[in-house]
């Protein structure tokens, strides 16, 4: 009775078999995707209307008073222009004094944008940030032009 009974093997008898790696599951995988998304932006492009006119929205944001803007242009040149005029920096001090005591009795914070050339001396522009700081604006902006990629 020794003789019939069998042990259990764990092991394969084949052990140099290779395994082998099955594409056509996953590429029925990569296919479902693509149909899916494909499926989703049609709807998310068929489900805005053109002619519905949505409703505006407040936020916090909405509520707070808008800075006074003062723009001062650089030229490369060194001479400093706003609203349209050549003006000295004796002369932008006074401005921006005097915008700050207007903005003060609005009660809105004041703003300056520097547009400066390219070609400019970074002296011209640490005298404009001196300035600023002198006159205790911390809201100075430096316009830039998005350049070609």
């Amino acid at each position: 009775m020794a003789d019939t009974v069998k042990r259990i093997q764990f092991t394969s008898p084949d052990i140099r078999r290779e395994t082998t790696l099955q594409m056509a599951p996953l590429v029925d995988i990569v296919f479902l995707l693509i149909c899916f998304y494909l499926l989703v932006t049609q709807l998310i492009t068929h489900q805005s209307d053109p002619a519905v006119k949505l409703p505006t929205m407040t936020s916090a944001m909405a509520g707070r008073p808008n800075p006074a803007e003062v723009v001062v242009n650089l030229r490369a040149t060194g001479e400093l222009v706003m609203d349209g005029r050549v003006v000295t920096l004796d002369q932008v001090r006074s401005l921006l004094a005097d915008s700050m005591v207007a903005a003060r009795a609005t009660d809105q914070p004041v703003r300056v944008v520097i547009r400066a050339d390219r070609e400019q001396r970074y002296a011209a522009l640490d005298e404009l940030f001196t300035i600023c700081r002198e006159l205790t604006i911390r809201d100075v902006i430096l316009r830039a032009q998005e350049g070609e990629r």
